[in-house]
């Protein structure tokens, strides 16, 4: 929602956190507010067991 600046603040931060900042802000048609783009990996867990 564009007029919640706390929540826009707070996604921001974990995003940029969890992307290491390699994320992008965009505006998209029949949306109220930004939206933060980005890809996440799936890390390979292994059995060192």
């Amino acid at each position: 929602m564009e007029s919640n600046k706390p929540a826009q603040d707070f996604w921001r931060k974990v995003i940029g956190e969890f992307t290491n900042g390699d994320y992008e802000e965009i505006r998209k048609e029949n949306w109220n507010g930004p939206v933060q783009r980005f890809r996440s990996r799936v890390l390979k867990v292994t059995d060192n067991g």
